[in-house]
């Protein structure tokens, strides 16, 4: 792919915006992505029949391609657009989410310099929904990241059509983790990705918007069932000890002896999809992903609680032992990274 400065051949964007009673939002959102000055550029905006005044918006809004229709939900809608989307690089933008300028031309520019590379990964501002705005992710995502959750920002994520074909496609069944389904799918065919040190994407956590309004152990679900799907059966079992954790919250803290109630209760729950899966071995991320959720409730930057570690089977299990140690590793090199922004310097390990 040649670049644009190239003057060669300048490959269409497609962006793709899933949406239903978006309200002012999406005004945002498509004017962040009219505003990027890249003339190779459409925007396919996916509606489900939205009673706000959004149709509204749409018909009044010059060089958008667009529908109003009845669908399922998010997936179902991004499936539609990336089947009607001409781009030959692709991405999705969500109606609470933004695009800063000269994103695409950043992305464009990137794969031009990595022809081997089938998506590129960036950085956003996240914030809204209680929580201060921070950058995200704060160092360069590597494959052994995602078994722990899914650190690649949405909104700053573009992929090559080619790769978008071979992996698959969204994943209609998933409402929540379709982003995690798609990476996962990416990795383990071996598609390279290029990182791109730069914000690319305002992403916000509205009160309306589905992150914020849906509990975390919902994701965690959803997560599971992605993992267990691409063959990632370790993080798989992170996912149901996460759904545990998460459930036995009583104010700022996990209780211990909720959380050996929903250990037992998200086994049970689990083997519908994997009749294999073993009750210690989810009492072993249970009792892992409990120091990581009171970390979360409690702020980043506070230590992980261990009393939950007295656990023996946190210890035999390897996946829970690797996110311990990833756990305490990532920390350390995000706060250098951060402490060395502070001191001017702009390296990326």
């Amino acid at each position: 792919m040649s670049s644009e400065a190239a003057g060669s051949e300048v490959p269409l964007v497609s962006i793709v915006t899933p949406c239903r009673n978006a309200g002012a939002s999406l005004k945002r959102c498509l004017e962040s992505v009219a505003n990027q000055e890249y003339a190779h550029l459409e925007h396919v905006v996916i509606d489900g029949a939205s009673s706000d005044g959004t149709v509204e918006l749409l018909e009044e809004t010059p060089g958008i391609r667009w529908v109003s229709e009845p669908d399922s939900g998010q997936s179902e809608a991004l499936a539609k657009g990336f089947g009607v989307a001409r781009g030959r690089i692709l991405a999705w933008l969500n109606a609470d989410d933004e695009l800063l300028p000269g994103a695409v031309r950043m992305v464009v520019k990137a794969l031009s310099d990595h022809p081997e590379a089938g998506w590129v990964c960036g950085r956003a501002v996240i914030t809204g929904a209680g929580r201060a705005s921070a950058i995200e992710p704060v160092t360069r995502v590597r494959d052994r990241d995602l078994h722990f959750g899914n650190p690649i920002v949405q909104p700053s994520t573009f992929f090559r059509r080619t790769a978008y074909d071979e992996a698959g496609q969204i994943d209609p069944t998933l409402n929540l983790a379709m982003d995690l389904d798609l990476w996962l799918r990416y990795i383990n065919r071996g598609i390279p990705r290029v990182f791109v040190p730069t914000v690319l994407a305002r992403m916000t956590y509205g009160h309306d918007s589905k992150t914020a309004r849906i509990d975390r152990a919902e994701f965690m679900k959803e997560n599971f069932l992605a993992y267990l799907k691409n063959g990632w059966i370790g993080p798989a079992y992170l996912a149901l000890g996460g759904i545990a954790a998460y459930r036995s919250i009583s104010g700022s803290r996990v209780q211990r002896e909720n959380l050996r109630r929903e250990a037992s209760s998200v086994t049970e729950w689990a083997r519908q999809f994997y009749a294999a899966v073993d009750h210690r071995d989810v009492q072993a991320a249970a009792s892992v992903e409990a120091c990581f959720a009171e970390q979360h409730l409690n702020g980043r930057k506070s230590l992980i609680p261990l009393r939950y570690l007295t656990n023996p089977d946190v210890w035999r299990f390897k996946p829970a032992r690797k996110r311990l140690a990833h756990g305490a590793t990532k920390k350390l090199l995000n706060e250098l990274v951060l402490a060395g922004r502070s001191r001017g310097t702009t390296g990326d390990p």
